[in-house]
């Protein structure tokens, strides 16, 4: 009777598990192939390593160019206009007695309308530098810390492997020796095929975690120019946290070395400056004419002034227009900086409380949790706890382990790209 009652628990207990093992194993097949095939030699990759190679990263290489061609028209609205060359040819024919030929006329104009435009054109293109240099700096740290996420994603995610690696080996041992004890009629087999099912279930975590491992190194990998398949392993130690500033110090740099104040600060220079050009434009355009006409009776040298007849408007539509994109500018980067203060906040507090939740797991869950795994232990070895209780406790433990090496890698991506953001000089 006792015998029927076990089995009917454990089957109760088992019941809820069997969708899941089912729906695992069938996820984990694709991972159980890639098993089998011959293991790739690792590459070990440390963040040093990964932060040269930033500045060879397509993203940033378009931003350099983009630089460049921002530099390149500086030099353009420095330059000079070339003159206007113009030329006529005619046959002459006279209207009464006389003879017939060749007529030609040459003129050559300079625009003078660059002289009042070149200053306020020059501006607004070295703003147009500063703006690029402030995009190109915001990309460089966007990228920075998203390669700063997928470097610890894989550390916490090697942790997370080689964690449940030891633990089905643990499981594995266990269940042998529980196999001993049935066999020596010690144990009741109920016991046995609860640890089967335990080691199973770690067999099939096992598998998940890797498989995820491997994920995420293909997803570095080809960050990195690397095949996908690529076995990278980082080098870094999970629970060694930065040093965490205060609030007032995160928003205070902020506020001085954010690559959005920048960028908010050069876009308002290039409006202003098309404000200046908008309002020079007012006065007309001029131009200056020198000519020579050889004609059949005369031969003719002189000097002409081209003017722009402002007859329908003097741009007071642009003008408009463009102090209106300066005002919307100024109230978009008071926008930009209230979430640029938002977001430090937010990123500080996720750090703060990351690593808050990381010292608690240390400090006092995975103490407690190891002491009553190390208790079951010992208590099942000498017969005074059942198989459940020692599977129970070791769960717990399991789970400790595990939100801890979440905590610390929440803790590394939050804490170093707040870092990274305030940081002075882009990474």
């Amino acid at each position: 009777m006792q015998q029927h009652i076990s089995a009917v628990a454990l089957r109760r207990r088992i019941s809820p598990l069997l969708g899941c093992i089912t729906a695992a194993l069938i996820a984990a097949h694709s991972g159980a192939l890639y098993a089998q095939a011959p293991a790739a030699k690792r590459l070990e990759v440390s963040w040093p390593d990964i932060a040269a190679l930033i500045e060879k990263m397509p993203p940033i290489a378009a931003g350099q160019h983009e630089l460049e061609a921002a530099r390149a028209h500086v030099r353009a609205e420095r330059a000079v206009p070339n003159p206007e060359l113009g030329g006529t040819l005619a046959w002459s024919v006279p209207r009464d007695e006389g003879a017939s030929g060749l007529e030609w006329g040459l003129s050559l104009t300079m625009p003078l309308e660059w002289i009042a435009e070149r200053a306020p054109k020059t501006r607004a293109a070295n703003a147009r530098v500063d703006w690029q240099q402030a995009e190109t700096a915001q990309l460089r740290k966007a990228v920075y810390a998203q390669l700063q996420e997928l470097f610890w994603t894989l550390v916490a995610a090697q942790e997370s492997a080689a964690l449940l690696d030891e633990l089905l080996g643990q499981s594995q041992e266990w269940t042998r020796l529980i196999q001993l004890r049935v066999d020596r009629g010690e144990g009741r087999p109920s016991e046995l095929v609860r640890a089967e099912i335990e080691t199973a279930q770690l067999a099939l975590q096992r598998d998940d975690a890797h498989a995820t491992l491997r994920a995420h190194q293909g997803t570095l990998a080809l960050w990195l120019s690397l095949p996908a398949d690529t076995a990278l392993h980082a080098v870094a130690e999970l629970r060694e946290l930065p040093a965490l500033i205060t609030r007032d110090e995160a928003l205070a740099k902020a506020a001085a070395h954010h690559p959005s104040a920048q960028r908010s600060a050069a876009h308002i220079r290039v409006l202003e400056s098309d404000v200046a050009l908008e309002k020079r434009s007012r006065v007309p355009h001029f131009s200056i004419t020198g000519f020579v006409d050889r004609e059949l009776e005369r031969n003719a040298f002189g000097a002409g002034l081209n003017a722009e007849l402002p007859l329908w408007h003097w741009r007071r539509g642009r003008i408009a227009q463009a102090a209106a994109q300066l005002a919307a500018a100024r109230s978009t980067a008071d926008a930009e900086r209230l979430q640029v203060q938002t977001s430090v906040l937010h990123a500080h507090t996720t750090c703060e409380q990351a690593a808050m939740r990381a010292a608690q797991f240390r400090d006092r869950w995975l103490p407690r949790t190891q002491s009553l795994t190390d208790s079951m232990v010992q208590s099942f070895s000498l017969g005074e706890a059942n198989l459940l209780e020692l599977i129970d406790a070791r769960r717990s433990h399991i789970d400790v382990q595990q939100q801890y090496i979440t905590a610390l890698c929440e803790a590394q991506i939050s804490c170093r790209q707040l870092d990274a953001w305030l940081a002075e000089e882009a990474p």
